[in-house]
């Protein structure tokens, strides 16, 4: 009985001894799991870590720094990336990592075609898993996968899909070479997260990648913009080779591009410009650049020369480029470009400027009628830094009061009465003396100062024929020039109107010249416009009559007054009998209109009796007066009066 009882009690004792043994065994294995899950965890955050710094640079790097941590961490054999290009239908084993021992199968499989695996596509796409145990246990329809991965030497693997938006552009997988494996769902999960991860930094990649492209391309030809232009002509000089491999630079402008998009919209100019960029591209040879600057600005970069005849010849390709007619709304429409040459370091030491050259010598291509090239030379430049000085002192030649009016009297050719007088604008600028208003107005219509300069004007011109009607010159009529630019703006009606309110000058005693080219888009705005000035009693008159878009139709839709017959054809009295007969058939005209017209230019007597015998009586000219300051024209009025 005793030994039964030991024997007993033996048997409990052993019990509780195991039930210990297996209590720290649970607790050990519990420990040694959650050490695995914090390890699990900090691997994962450290992985995604590293892909938030994820660039074009060091994305290889990264992903190369993925497979290591995860093969290493589930001591697998091999770990890789396949990549897919949904677009070509193909894919390439871009990326691995082995395990000490294993060969490296990178480099054979490259542009596969996705068609020659499709059991392994299909399992991607239905399940997001492909899970082989065994691939001697693969099914039929796998026959192409068990075949690669035998070559492969692979017996067991598991791979997930990389997705993005959907669309699957990657998978990544463990592989085991040494022996068949059974996959834990552990392992499935890693993978998920990692596919997760490496889609966001191809999410990354493809946003980073956008916006170095909108950074240096232009959106809507796809070409390089000014950025890029400059970067790769500043590496270019900064290597200092350019006395072997010289530089060029052509900028091309398409002529009468503003009038394309008028008649024909905008979207159709930018085919336009599409279609131009795609003959450019054709036309430069592989070590130039085209590039678009903006509007129908284009810059080809030749890198690299011969001779300077090189260049001329290029610009002539280019010209070519635009003999073949563009086709817009299926139809073809005719376009021409007006190009500028520049060289390095001849005409520029730095990209700017010689962008800026090439320019300068396309804007003379343009004067000389387009359709051609010009290449920079010493005296464009020269007159460009005239231009650029003159315009800097005329923004502020007003303020400075170098600005002031000369008055050239309108006469009666039969009696000599004064009828009125034009205001014409004159710069005294100091240390230069006059400039002429053929060098400075031009250059302020450019500027759009002509605005504030012509308002300057129409208000001081206007003080001063009130100012002389108060010294008793009470019929003096003042005329005042309208740039284009002041007609067409929406205020031209309130400015004038403020005007004659502040100077207290009657509407009838002001006449408003306004040239041809003012009157070229004739529309409802401008009928409306003149119409609301002859309101006020404002007298409208058509300057330099014939010398630019000539149309009777304009008698009929606006509300002219008076004529300017141009000096031009007045000049030609008794020498060109073309002026003369031009000049017999505008006086016939305007008669039968009841249309005044004065003649402007008449310098000799041949052409006062010529004009008077054609009913024309108003002059203006050097034959009577030439135009003088306010002192001056007030000695004159005074003997006459």
């Amino acid at each position: 009985m005793e030994a039964g009882f030991a024997l007993l009690f033996i048997t409990i004792i052993s019990f509780l001894l195991f039930i210990e043994w297996y209590r720290r065994k649970a607790l050990k294995d519990k420990i040694a799991a959650s050490d695995h899950q914090l390890a699990f965890n900090k691997m994962v955050l450290e992985i995604a870590f590293e892909f938030m710094t994820i660039n074009q640079e060091n994305a290889d790097d990264k992903v190369e720094y993925l497979l290591e941590r995860i093969g290493s961490f589930f001591r697998m054999d091999r770990t890789y990336l396949f990549e897919v290009d949904p677009e070509n239908q193909t894919m390439a084993y871009s990326h691995e990592w082995c395990a000490e021992g294993i060969e490296s199968q990178i480099g054979p499989i490259t542009k596969v075609p996705l068609a020659i695996f499709p059991w392994w596509l299909d399992q991607l796409e239905k399940n997001n898993l492909v899970y082989v145990e065994d691939v001697n246990q693969m099914p039929d329809e796998a026959h192409a996968e068990q075949r690669e991965l035998r070559r492969l030497g692979s017996h067991s693997l598991i791979s997930v899909p990389v997705r993005v938006e959907g669309e699957i552009v990657a998978f990544i997988g463990l592989v085991s070479v040494g022996a068949n494996k059974e996959w834990s769902q552990e392992n499935v999960e890693l993978l998920d997260t990692m596919s997760e991860i490496i889609a966001n930094g191809i999410i990354k990649l493809d946003y980073n990648r956008k916006i170095d492209f909108m950074a240096y391309h232009d959106i809507l030809t796809g070409l390089p913009n000014r950025c890029a232009l400059t970067e790769r002509v500043e590496q270019k000089i900064n290597k200092n080779d350019h006395q072997e491999h010289p530089i060029g630079m052509l900028f091309i402008d398409i002529d009468g591009f503003r009038g394309i998009n008028d008649a024909l919209g905008h979207d159709e100019g930018d085919h336009l410009l599409k279609q131009v960029a795609s003959r450019l591209l054709a036309v430069a040879s592989k070590a130039d650049t085209v590039c678009r600057l903006g509007g129908d600005e284009f810059v080809l970069y030749v890198n690299g020369y011969e001779k300077e005849e090189d260049l001329e010849y290029i610009a002539t390709q280019v010209m070519e480029v635009f003999q073949k007619p563009f086709v817009l709304r299926d139809q073809n429409h005719p376009v021409t470009a007006s190009i500028g040459i520049s060289r390095y370091p001849e005409d520029g030491e730095d990209v700017e400027t010689l962008i800026k050259h090439a320019e300068m010598a396309k804007e003379k291509a343009k004067e000389l009628g387009g359709n051609q090239y010009q290449k920079v030379s010493k005296a464009l430049k020269n007159h460009a830094l005239e231009t650029i000085e003159l315009t800097n002192a005329l923004h502020q030649a007003l303020e400075k009061g170098e600005m002031l009016l000369y008055y050239q009297p309108k006469v009666n050719g039969r009696t000599g009465e004064i009828l009125g007088l034009e205001a014409l604008l004159r710069w005294n600028r100091p240390g230069y003396g006059f400039i002429s208003p053929a060098d400075f107005i031009p250059l302020a219509e450019k500027t759009r100062q002509i605005l504030p300069i012509g308002y300057w004007v129409l208000k001081t011109a206007c003080q001063q024929c009130k100012d002389w009607q108060k010294k008793g010159f009470s019929q003096m009529k003042i005329a005042v020039n309208l740039s284009v630019y002041q007609i067409n703006h929406p205020d031209i009606v309130q400015q004038v109107q403020s005007v004659l309110e502040e100077t207290g000058l009657e509407g009838k005693y002001l006449e408003l010249e306004i040239t041809e080219s003012a009157t070229v888009n004739t529309n409802k705005q401008i009928e409306e416009v003149l119409k609301e000035l002859k309101a006020m009693g404002i007298t409208i008159s058509i300057d330099d009559f014939g010398k630019e878009y000539s149309s009777l139709s304009r008698f009929k839709e606006l509300s002219i007054d008076k004529i300017k017959i141009d000096m031009s054809f007045v000049q030609g009295i008794g020498i060109n009998i073309k002026d003369e007969a031009i000049i017999k058939a505008v006086a016939l005209l305007m008669t039968e209109l009841k249309v005044d017209f004065v003649a402007e230019g008449v310098e000799t007597k041949e052409q006062v009796d010529f004009l008077l015998k054609l009913g024309c009586y108003q002059f203006q000219g050097y034959y009577f007066y030439r135009p003088m300051p306010v002192k001056e024209f007030e000695s004159v009025i005074n003997m006459k009066n």
